[in-house]
């Protein structure tokens, strides 16, 4: 028996009709920042929160600036039949895979026990993942969709504060993050860039002025502020050969 799988999280809904077919689109939530703001200085706290970006509306930054879009749009996950996995016996499964024949579509997995999903993880014709998206915090909306080839994680679009939206886009080569962009400020157009020179120590560089471009002498070394030990010119880096510049 076909059944309509129900997406992860139950805030606002609203249904896209397309060629790639039905999505449902939800409004997110924060997971966290890298670190929580009580505990790295407080000039970094400030720019890790977007404020001292005196941006201009989105429609007036530079032509050169990076616009991002931003709503939470999930995937349906459905097929033709599904198998309910209870492990508990309470009558609530916490997984559900959906197949068409005998391939696995999709499956969503149900952490908390509380009937909702927590994770929804959609599968290529191979078997191999190619998208995940997580609630993290339990609150029932998405905060992560991470997207995957050939098994392989590729980006990661999150939902880090309370605006309901996307703000910040990592990443990944061969499976190591290489950089991140963050909307700090909510309007769409990117305003930082994180450049993984030295893994889990990214230098940020920021848009002070609000034209939608880095500025000369805004680069902040993120271990040399919380106090690990910042970049140093020459180290070498974690990026596999041949990765982005």
């Amino acid at each position: 028996m076909k059944e309509r799988a129900i997406p992860p999280g139950a805030g606002e809904r609203i249904t896209d009709q397309g060629g790639s077919g039905e999505r449902a689109r939800w409004r997110a939530s924060s997971s966290a920042l890298v670190r929580p703001l009580a505990h790295v200085p407080l000039s970094l706290g400030l720019l890790l929160a977007g404020f001292g970006c005196g941006k201009k509306p989105a429609e007036d930054v530079d032509g050169g600036a990076t616009v991002h879009e931003t709503a939470v749009v999930l995937e349906l996950c459905d097929g033709d039949g599904a198998e309910r996995y209870d492990a508990d016996e309470d009558g609530t499964p916490e997984v559900v895979i959906f197949k068409r024949g005998r391939r696995e579509i999709c499956r969503r997995v149900d952490f908390d026990d509380d009937g909702r999903a927590d994770r929804t993880t959609f599968f290529d014709k191979a078997g191999k993942v190619r998208r995940i998206e997580s609630d993290f915090d339990r609150d029932q909306r998405v905060d992560e969709i991470a997207i995957f080839e050939a098994g392989q994680i590729k980006e990661k679009w999150r939902a880090t504060v309370l605006r309901g939206q996307l703000d910040t886009w990592e990443y990944y080569e061969r499976g190591v993050r290489v950089r991140t962009e963050r909307d700090a400020d909510g309007d769409g157009v990117v305003d930082q860039w994180w450049d993984y020179q030295r893994r889990d120590c990214p230098l940020i560089h920021s848009d002070v002025n609000g034209d939608g471009l880095a500025d000369p002498g805004s680069t902040v070394d993120y271990c040399k502020e919380v106090g690990e030990g910042g970049f140093r010119e020459g180290e070498k880096s974690p990026r596999p050969a041949g990765g982005a510049s």
